[in-house]
């Protein structure tokens, strides 16, 4: 089993990023930073950024990062992957 501690970002492409910048700020009361390219950085906490929102031709989960203990751990979940 890989040893995963937390989600550390979400990318997400999104066909109407204008949309995304109202229901992160206006429903959901995040910070909206522009990030290059036409991207949005929806900020929750600390972290420079947790979800990023990029512009596409489709609306859909991209990509996420998940955050291990250790270089053990992220050697193992390699792997494992390639298993």
């Amino acid at each position: 089993m890989i040893d995963v501690r937390a989600l550390g970002y979400v990318v997400v492409e999104a066909t109407r990023v204008d949309a995304w910048r109202s229901y992160a700020r206006d429903v959901l009361g995040m910070q909206v930073l522009d990030a290059p390219d036409g991207a949005l950085y929806p900020k929750m906490d600390e972290r420079d950024f947790r979800y990023v929102i990029v512009p596409g031709t489709t609306d859909r989960y991209f990509a996420s990062g998940w955050e291990l203990p250790d270089g053990a751990a992220f050697d193992a979940a390699l792997a494992r992957r390639s298993r």
